[in-house]
C-alpha cells in the first residue's frame, strides 16, 4: 500500500479531531499551517508556519491521546524548505516515546519581533511503525518446460519510529499478488494467496506458472497491530527458459525468373525433455514476398510455402509457438535471386551519307528495378546468322551513335545482362551498301 504524505497527514488530523488553518501569508502573528509526521521518517514532525516576521524559535508539545498529558516535547528544530516568513521546520531527531499511536501536537511560535502564539493540537505524530519488505526472491529464479513450480520468499521487517531501525514482524498476514503474461507480454491471469511470517519474518508462496509471472506482496491491516503501516514489495519478475528450437529452410528453386514461383520449406525440431522431437503446431509465416502464406506444421514438423517475389531478397522464416515454454525465433535467412527481365525497343539502323550506320533505340527495365551503368553491344551480320560486335554505346534508356561501314547487313543491339537481369537483343536492321 503505497501512501501519500498529505493523505496521511489529513487522516492523522481527522482522527484527533482537528482541522488545518488556511495558509496566512504575511500574518501579523505567526500561524501554523499544520503540523505532522514525515512521511518516510514517521517519528519525525514537520511544521508549516507562516509568519510576517521571521521564525525564530519553535517548540513541539507532544500529548497523551488518552490524558492531554505532554509525555514528550523538543526545541530543536531546523529550516526544511522554504523561508523563515513561510517555511517547513523540521525536528533534527525523532521522538522516542514508549508506545506507538497518534499523538495530538500543540506547537508554540516565537517570530523575531518578539510575538509569540500557541497553536493547541495542530496536528499529530504518527507514530507508527513502517513495514518494509526486502527484495523477493524465488526458488527457482526461472521456470522450464519440466519443471514449472516456484515458490516465492520475502521477509517483512519493521521499522521503529523512534531509533528507525529494522526488526522482524513476526505473525503478520501478507498477500502475495501475481499477474501471468503470454508469450507477447499480454496478461493472462491474475489472484494471489495469504502467506503468514515467522518467528524471523519470513515468508513464502509457492504455485505452477503458466508463464512469465511478475509477483509482490504487500501488508495491508490487522486489528492485532493497530499502528502498523502497510507496506508493498518491489515486484519480483520470474522468467521461463524456453525450450530451444531448430527450423531449417531451403528455397527451390533458389533463382527465377520474374513472375517465377519459389518454394521455401524446411522442419522445425524442439528439444523437450526427452530429447529433439518435430515442433507440430507451430505457425510459420515468409517475411519479404507479398501474399505470403501463414502455415501450420505437420505433425512431423515440417512445413512448406509457395510464393512469387518481386525482386531478389533474403525471404525470412519467422515462426510463432502458442506454447510459452519453447522457444520462439526466426531461421537463417533464405536468399532468393529474382532475375529483371529487359527489352530493346525502337531499334532503328540507317546509311548515312559517308560510309556510315547510324543507330538508336531504347534499353527497357520494365520491373520494379533497373541497373545503373548498363550499356549495349551494336552487332553486325553479314548473313543474319553470325555476328560481330562493333561497337558499345551506353544505354541510359535511350542510346545512339555513328559506325564506320561500308558493307551492306544486317545490324541489332545486344544486351548482356546482369546477375539479376535477362539479356536482351533487338531485332534485326538491314542495311543497304553505301
Amino acid at each position: 500500500m503505497r501512501r501519500i504524505g498529505l493523505v496521511l497527514l489529513s487522516a492523522v488530523l481527522l482522527a484527533l479531531g482537528i482541522t488545518t488553518p488556511h495558509t496566512a501569508y504575511a500574518a501579523d502573528t505567526p500561524v501554523v499551517n499544520w503540523a505532522g509526521s514525515v512521511d518516510d521518517d514517521l517519528g519525525v514532525l514537520q511544521v508549516s508556519v507562516t509568519s510576517a516576521q521571521e521564525v525564530t524559535h519553535l517548540k513541539a508539545h507532544v500529548l497523551s491521546p488518552d490524558t492531554g498529558e505532554e509525555v514528550a516535547s523538543t526545541e530543536d528544530f531546523v529550516l526544511d524548505s522554504g523561508t523563515a516568513e513561510d517555511g517547513v521546520w523540521k525536528t533534527k531527531d525523532t521522538f522516542k516515546l514508549d508506545h506507538l499511536g497518534t499523538y495530538p501536537v500543540t506547537i508554540d511560535v516565537t517570530a523575531a519581533d518578539g510575538t509569540q502564539v500557541t497553536a493547541d493540537r495542530v496536528g499529530g505524530l504518527s507514530y507508527d511503525a513502517q513495514t518494509v519488505f526486502e527484495p523477493l526472491t524465488s526458488d527457482p529464479p526461472a521456470v522450464g518446460y519440466a519443471h514449472r513450480d516456484v515458490t516465492v520468499h520475502g521477509r517483512l521487517m519493521i521499522r521503529s519510529p523512534g531509533t528507525r531501525e529494522l526488526s522482524p514482524f513476526a505473525g503478520a498476514t501478507v498477500w502475495v499478488a501475481y499477474t501471468a503474461y503470454d508469450r507477447i507480454d499480454n496478461p493472462t491471469d491474475n489472484g494471489g494467496g495469504e502467506a503468514h511470517t515467522d518467528a524471523d519474518g519470513r515468508f513464502s508462496y509457492a504455485r505452477t506458472l503458466t508463464g512469465k509471472t511478475d509477483f509482490d506482496a504487500y501488508y495491508s491491516y490487522e486489528n492485532e497491530f493497530p499502528y502498523y503501516i502497510g507496506g508493498i514489495s518491489d515486484d519480483l519478475i520470474v522468467g521461463v527458459q524456453q525450450a530451444p528450437v531448430h527450423v531449417t529452410a531451403a528455397a527451390t528453386p533458389d533463382t527465377v525468373d520474374a513472375g517465377g514461383q519459389i518454394t521455401v520449406s524446411g522442419r522445425a525440431t524442439w528439444k523437450s525433455p526427452t530429447g529433439w522431437q518435430p515442433l507440430a503446431g507451430a505457425v510459420f509465416f515468409l517475411d519479404g514476398a507479398p501474399g505470403t502464406p501463414e502455415v501450420t506444421t505437420d505433425a512431423d514438423g515440417r512445413y512448406s510455402a509457395t510464393v512469387v517475389p518481386y525482386v531478389s531478397t533474403d525471404l525470412v522464416v519467422r515462426y510463432e509457438v502458442r506454447d510459452p515454454f519453447v522457444g520462439d525465433g526466426a531461421s537463417k535467412p533464405v536468399k532468393v535471386t529474382v532475375v529483371q527481365p529487359s527489352v530493346i525497343r525502337d531499334f532503328e539502323a540507317t546509311r548515312g551519307e559517308t560510309g556510315t550506320v547510324e543507330v538508336s533505340g531504347e534499353l527497357d527495365f520494365p520491373g520494379p528495378q533497373s541497373p545503373g551503368g548498363a550499356t549495349v553491344d551494336i552487332e553486325f551480320s553479314s548473313d543474319g546468322t553470325t555476328w560481330r560486335r562493333e561497337a558499345t554505346l551506353s544505354a541510359d534508356h535511350h542510346f545512339s551513335g555513328t559506325i564506320t561501314a561500308d558493307q551492306p547487313g544486317y545490324w541489332r543491339a545486344h544486351y548482356l545482362g546482369a546477375t539479376i537481369f535477362q539479356p536482351a537483343t533487338s531485332d534485326a536492321a538491314y542495311v543497304d551498301p553505301r
